[in-house]
Order: structure tokens, then sequence, then C-alpha cells
């Protein structure tokens, strides 16, 4: 056991270790209660926010990544597509305008990509000067 738990090849491969706050975490909970964890998007978001905290969350991903005959719960999400995720963020950063702009020099082939971040810069910098009068 001391070769296992020394190599840290075998270490991470073979050996699941847990916390105590983790075995009280965990205490009563069966195989769907960790599927249902492993599906639940605000449990990700806190287990990403602090990866190293005690949680069920934590517990449960490293369940499923050593025992690889474990399903993955399915996580239905719509996908929207990149486009219109581009634009949703253009828009609200209000920087339609230089990606219009931006967009339509890219689809010419002769155009002086110099100029036109040049053009941007002096845009953006008058815009800035406005503001502080």
């Amino acid at each position: 056991i001391f070769d296992i738990e020394e190599n840290a090849y075998h270490f991470k491969k073979y050996v699941l270790y847990y916390s105590t706050e983790e075995n009280q975490l965990i205490s009563g909970k069966n195989f769907n209660n960790l599927k249902a964890v492993l599906s639940d998007h605000e449990e990700f978001s806190t287990y990403k926010a602090d990866p190293s905290r005690p949680s069920l969350y934590n517990l449960a991903a490293r369940i499923f990544i050593k025992l690889p005959f474990l399903e993955m719960p399915d996580i239905e999400k719509d996908i929207v597509p990149i486009d219109l995720q581009i634009n949703t963020l253009v828009d609200s950063l209000n920087l339609s305008e230089p990606y219009n702009k931006i967009s339509t020099a890219n689809k010419q082939t002769d155009i002086n990509l110099e100029m036109l971040i040049e053009e941007l810069i002096n845009e953006e910098l008058e815009a800035i000067k406005a503001e502080n009068k």
C-alpha cells in the first residue's frame, strides 16, 4: 500500500482521496444524488470559484473520473450559435460600429489594415476627448 500511496502515478490513478468534510457531505447520498450534483450548473460555478474547498461536486467529480465505467449524466443546454453570441457581446459593449467596419474590411481584399486600425483608434480618441469636455 505504501508503494502505491508514495508513487505519484499510482496515487493519481488508483487512490480516491477525500477529506473528513467531504465524507460528511457524501453521507446519506446515493448515485442519483451524485449525478444530480454533477449536472447542477450552480454547484459547478461554486466549485470553479474555489476548487480547493471541500464540496460534494468536487468529490463526485473525482469519483466519476476514477471510475470510468460510471456514465456521466446528460447535461441539456441550448447551444447558442457563436455569431449570435458575438453580436450580443459586441452590442452590449457598444462596439457595433467598429465591429461592422472590421467585418466589412475583412471581406475586402484591397483594404489597408494599418489605415483602418489608425482610423478606428483616432475615432476612439476623439470620442474620449468629447466625453472629457
